[in-house]
């Protein structure tokens, strides 16, 4: 799922207030500045995720992550890890894992060959074509 979250790109952006004055390479933000994190650019930064290409689908990058701690801001498809993350977060991994877990022992969904995905970022990341499968029940 974390693998999957960070080449979909669930949210482009979080807003919060810093909370403190900053120190950023040599710039001060003070305290109260709204700070914009783009989530797609930490997600898809080449010096944070250098195992393999980035637009590969590879979830042993995330094995060595058994809890919840990842990758600390590097992975944050949610929001930055603080009280101010996405309330939707946990609940989203047990429905994901419930639905799946479902689907997936009744069905084996297979891609239409030949599909090419590219994202359209808004305030939610989507595919900017319609993807196909062929539905086999199992």
């Amino acid at each position: 799922m974390d693998e999957t979250l960070r080449l979909s790109t669930p949210a482009a952006w979080a807003i919060r207030e810093s909370p403190d004055d900053i120190n950023v390479d040599g710039y001060l933000i003070p305290r109260g500045t709204p700070i914009i994190q783009a989530l797609g650019v930490s997600l898809h930064n080449t010096t944070s995720w250098k195992e393999g290409e980035l637009d590969r689908f590879n979830p042993d990058r995330f094995a060595a992550y058994t809890d919840h701690s990842r990758r600390g801001l590097e992975f944050c498809p949610f929001g930055t890890p603080s009280r101010r993350k996405c309330p939707g977060c946990i609940f989203s991994y047990y429905e994901t894992t419930v639905v799946l877990s479902i689907l997936l022992f009744r069905f084996q969904l297979v891609p239409v060959p030949g599909q090419v995905v590219k994202r359209d970022y808004g305030l939610a990341t989507t595919p900017t074509k319609e993807l196909y499968f062929f539905v086999k029940e199992r």
